[in-house]
């Protein structure tokens, strides 16, 4: 269940002191769940529930903010918030992020 994986994320990001918005809303389909921020940068969380994929225009709005040099990536599992958390206070994520799936 998204929700899960999303309260997931939350509590990571706070156990780090990362600060993070919850963005997104019904009247503004497409864009993503969470952005973090963290020394300078903006990080973009489209949050799905396990084995789930983004919809075409989720990743529209990715491959946007890609262009721009904006990292944008899906997460769908417990997993890939340790590896995004861990690479982001770690200073391993800058920029772009091919196709939206973090691979470290």
């Amino acid at each position: 269940m998204e929700a899960s994986t999303t309260n997931y994320l939350r509590k990571r990001l706070t156990e780090h002191g990362l600060y993070y918005w919850k963005m997104s809303d019904r009247y503004n389909s497409g864009r993503p769940d969470v952005a973090i921020f963290h020394s300078g940068r903006a990080y973009f969380v489209e949050m799905k529930a396990p084995g789930k994929q983004a919809t075409p225009l989720q990743y529209k709005i990715g491959r946007e903010l890609s262009k721009r040099g904006v990292f944008w990536v899906v997460v769908d599992s417990q997993k890939l918030v340790d590896k995004l958390v861990d690479d982001i206070t770690k200073g391993r994520v800058y920029g772009k992020q091919k196709e939206g799936t973090h691979q470290g």
